[in-house]
């Protein structure tokens, strides 16, 4: 029997939680195509998902339903290794009651899996692992610079308290002020509604952006397209970043 892991929100938990189970499975990134998948005749397959709400999963089913040419019926739920997320097992009908499924769900019920990692309240899938990140000072709500995160990032972020971003240009984890000493010291961090992006409330030594400004958005973008400065450079960033 096959277990096809459904949907992107919330992927990583289903993955945990199935990881830690030690069971075998396949991932299909979109629940449609999970819902096709484990629909072909002859298929021997169950679905693993994770949802918000416990309606989300009745719209599922339902959808799947019209998909293949078997009906899918809710086997069972349980709350996932986050606070909000529940995950669910989802079966064709004519295996929900087979004894196959009922020890996968029981298995998977069990109170020996606990959350794998606090990164997993972020949707890492919808932008390719990365994450944007908009940086504030916590004082003033001043936005200091925009960057992005990777799970890596992320996760040294917490554990430290110092703000450590990934780069895009050259494609490695950047610890902020590791070269300029001009480091970002964390004070709060918020996720948006979808889980995809981040704040960072900071406080900040030194100027936030490469070129010397305490902001990156020392320019203003003027009527006539042109650009103005309008803030003062507080550092020479010859003297600081040294080649």
């Amino acid at each position: 029997m096959k277990i096809y892991v459904a949907g992107t929100m919330g992927l990583e938990d289903v993955i945990l939680f199935l990881n830690a189970k030690g069971v075998s499975y396949q991932i299909v990134l979109r629940d449609e195509f999970a819902g096709r998948e484990a629909s072909k005749p002859g298929t021997m397959g169950v679905i693993v998902g994770s949802v918000y709400g416990l309606d989300s999963i009745y719209k599922l089913l339902y959808m799947w339903g019209a998909l293949g040419s078997q009906r899918f019926e809710q086997v069972g739920t349980a709350k996932l290794l986050t606070e909000r997320r529940w995950w669910f097992l989802a079966a064709p009908k004519d295996l929900v009651d087979s004894p196959s499924v009922a020890d996968l769900y029981e298995e998977l019920s069990g109170n020996s899996v606990r959350r794998g990692s606090f990164s997993s309240v972020i949707d890492w899938m919808k932008m390719g692992g990365l994450v944007p990140v908009i940086t504030q000072d916590a004082q003033t709500g001043e936005v200091l610079m925009l960057a992005y995160m990777n799970r890596e990032a992320y996760e040294e972020s917490w554990r430290t308290g110092r703000a450590v971003y990934y780069s895009r240009s050259r494609e490695k984890i950047w610890r902020k002020g590791e070269e300029s000493g001009h480091v970002q010291m964390i004070q709060e961090m918020r996720l948006d509604c979808d889980g995809d992006a981040l704040i960072l409330k900071v406080e900040q030594t030194g100027a936030a952006c490469h070129e010397g400004y305490r902001t990156c958005f020392f320019r203003r973008i003027e009527r006539d397209g042109s650009l103005s400065v309008i803030e003062e450079r507080i550092i020479d960033p010859k003297q600081v970043y040294k080649k």
